[in-house]
């Protein structure tokens, strides 16, 4: 399930309450921000206070540790990093060295 926008639809959010998968929510909003909901932390206690028990993770806009550490902090239950990883895949020691920088980020 996708959430896009917090505060999203309520019957997105329903939708996500009932499903039995996990919640992917963007960590870099596209666009304009609803006031209240400035930070990723913000969202998740949004979606906590819905009732969403589902692990959520954050996807879109992951490119740093310190982004790893921000959404860990704001309570996501993980990150999806694709880009950051495919622009150096060409260079195996400085893709060895990113996934171990955004690996620490987790601990």
């Amino acid at each position: 399930r996708l959430l896009c926008a917090v505060p999203a639809a309520d019957e997105a959010v329903e939708s996500a309450r009932r499903s039995n998968g996990i919640v992917l929510l963007q960590a870099r909003p596209a666009g304009k921000v609803r006031p209240g909901y400035e930070s990723f932390g913000d969202c998740v206690r949004y979606l906590r206070g819905k009732g969403i028990r589902q692990p959520i993770y954050a996807s879109v806009g992951i490119q740093s540790p310190e982004d790893v550490r921000t959404v860990k902090e704001g309570g996501a239950d993980g990150v999806f990093v694709g880009s950051r990883i495919i622009k150096v895949q060409e260079d195996e020691a400085l893709l060895t060295e990113t996934i171990a920088q955004f690996r620490a980020a987790t601990r």
